[in-house]
């Protein structure tokens, strides 16, 4: 007899689920398509997976996903257990933004020079 699934029995892919309607509401992502599109999954694989399989999500997709979203915790994907977010949306690109200021600036001296 299969039980009702209750919050023990919930999936990673539940979690990724959820965490790509989070993503949507804080305007991170338009869609699910566009998650899909940004963590370079296929069109449909989150709620083909959930809803039309019964295989699991593999690694290389949950790393892909935590690729494109470093704020997402990985403990809390596998396990459950913890909060969804380790930090600000805004915190996991700031230093990549830095970086990339900074190598504008350079190339607008290098521009200046010519």
């Amino acid at each position: 007899m299969r039980k009702t699934k209750g919050l023990k029995d919930e999936r990673v892919i539940d979690r990724l689920l959820q965490f790509s309607e989070w993503a949507k509401d804080g305007k991170l992502v338009k869609s699910r398509m566009e998650f899909e599109q940004k963590c370079g999954l296929s069109y449909n694989y989150l709620y083909n997976t959930r809803y039309m399989t019964k295989r699991g999500v593999g690694c290389e997709m949950v790393a892909k996903i935590h690729e494109a979203f470093p704020m997402l915790n990985l403990v809390w994907v596998i396990t459950g257990k913890g909060s969804m977010i380790t930090m600000q949306p805004d915190e996991g690109y700031k230093a990549a933004y830095e970086d990339l200021k900074k190598k504008v600036e350079s190339l607008k001296k290098v521009i200046k020079k010519m």
